[in-house]
């Protein structure tokens, strides 16, 4: 519009305010904007994930205490992760005891108000096992094997979360009957002769003793005749 021409400006702005609700400039003919376009996209955008990050990573820093158990880094390692895992779990082991200090000594009045019996009862909650279980069975079969130490079955069905049959008894029976019949020697065979079933010839050897036994048998004859007094 024209600088001296108000009612131009006036009819411009509401043509302007008609036409939507984005941001609006006036100004007149000799009157220039100019908009200047960021030449480096890439870094203004960066700009803002880093703000992003460093808000996400300050916020696990301060409900979790560490930064390794939500998202992955270019300079995380396993050891470092596993350092991260343990301080969170102390973390959580303090939440848990807050809670349960909240339940076992504020939560009483209110629950015998509201007429539950809480005399004798406590919360409480599983601690969490240290070794996992993979590791723990590796534990177990070098003590059984190297050692011979004897491990309560109850042990391990509680330990490993396995349901316990419900014909135990029996099966252990039945168990402890195989493994005795195991350990029956079994009768040895006699080994057969390896010329068993063959009419073998006689050697040349075997011959000669046959025919000296044969000689042997009968008396040599007198030289001079036997008497016939028959």
């Amino acid at each position: 519009y024209d600088s001296d021409d108000d009612e131009a400006r006036q009819r411009a702005m509401e043509d302007a305010a008609n036409a939507g609700s984005l941001a609006q400039f006036f100004h007149a003919k000799d009157t220039e904007l100019k908009l200047t376009e960021a030449g480096n996209k890439t870094g203004s955008a960066d700009v803002y994930e880093r703000l992003c990050e460093r808000c996400n990573n300050e916020i696990s820093k301060l409900i979790l205490g560490n930064t390794l158990t939500t998202e992955s880094s270019e300079k995380g390692t396993q050891a470092l992760g596993t350092v991260h895992k343990k301080v969170e779990d102390k973390v959580l082991e303090a939440d848990r005891k807050y809670v349960l200090n909240v339940l076992n000594y504020d939560m009483t009045d209110i629950l015998l108000r509201m007429g539950i019996n809480t005399e004798g009862g406590t919360f409480c909650f599983p601690e969490p096992k240290e070794t996992d279980a993979g590791t723990k069975i590796s534990i177990l079969t070098q003590l059984k094997k190297n050692f011979d130490i004897p491990i309560d079955d109850d042990y391990l069905y509680e330990e490993f979360g396995i349901d316990k049959p419900a014909n135990y008894e029996q099966l252990k029976a039945e168990q402890k009957t195989a493994e005795q019949a195991a350990q029956i020697p079994s009768p040895k065979k006699e080994p057969e002769p390896a010329n068993k079933g063959r009419d073998d010839e006689p050697t040349p050897k075997q011959k000669r003793n046959f025919r000296n036994w044969l000689k042997g048998f009968f008396v040599k004859a007198p030289a001079d005749g036997a008497a016939l007094d028959w």
